[in-house]
């Protein structure tokens, strides 16, 4: 089967906030600080709507939101419904670190673990877990035999398994094969991802 065309969206918000912010200095200055609300919520949904004519201009209907952080952006939470909305499959990857109970429920959440070696573990919100639907995934980006073993003791004691859980090798640190060998000897109840982009275009290529 050949696989679907899919465009990445990476903290589209972001760059909305710079026009917003920028748009709103000048409004504060021709008209007052009262209308300035009322302005920032129009220039917010004029980013909006230029992002999803932009996605519907690529032609694809699945969509994966990253970042940074995506959730860390308050409109990427309006972005995702209105884009189910259209219809569009989304994906929406994000650090755990954030409560992702208001993501649109027709979206996929991928949510990602971190592992010790990320130096961030303690920014996971494990209360995600309870959140997550049948159909949302698991990942954890690997950097070593130390994060393996943290990983693999994770979904064996939270009970993972329901999900579909992913490990990713840190690229340009963890070699593939090794992670690949580990996961085979323990039988892990997990699939072993790689960023496919990386091999084909190079690690620096940006927009691929």
């Amino acid at each position: 089967m050949p696989a679907r065309p899919s465009a990445r969206i990476g903290v589209v918000a972001g760059v909305g906030e710079a026009v917003v912010d920028a748009e709103l200095h000048a409004a504060a200055d021709d008209v007052g600080l009262r209308h300035v609300d009322e302005r920032c919520d129009d220039l917010r949904l004029a980013v909006l709507d230029a992002v999803i004519e932009r996605v519907k201009g690529y032609g694809c209907n699945l969509v994966e939101i990253t970042g940074g952080e995506p959730l860390a952006q308050s409109e990427s939470f309006e972005l995702i419904r209105r884009l189910c909305d259209d219809g569009f499959e989304v994906l929406i990857e994000t650090s755990g670190s954030i409560d992702v109970a208001p993501v649109d429920p027709r979206a996929k959440i991928i949510l990602d673990v971190k592992c010790p070696g990320s130096g961030e573990a303690e920014k996971n919100r494990w209360e995600n877990l309870d959140i997550l639907r049948p159909h949302d995934e698991i990942k954890f980006v690997i950097a070593d035999r130390n994060d393996y073993d943290w990983a693999r003791r994770v979904v064996q004691e939270r009970d993972l398994g329901r999900w579909t859980v992913l490990f990713s090798p840190v690229w340009g640190e963890m070699e593939m094969k090794s992670l690949a060998e580990w996961m085979l000897a323990d039988r892990i109840p997990a699939r072993l991802q790689t960023q496919l982009h990386k091999h084909i275009w190079g690690a620096e290529a940006r927009g691929v």
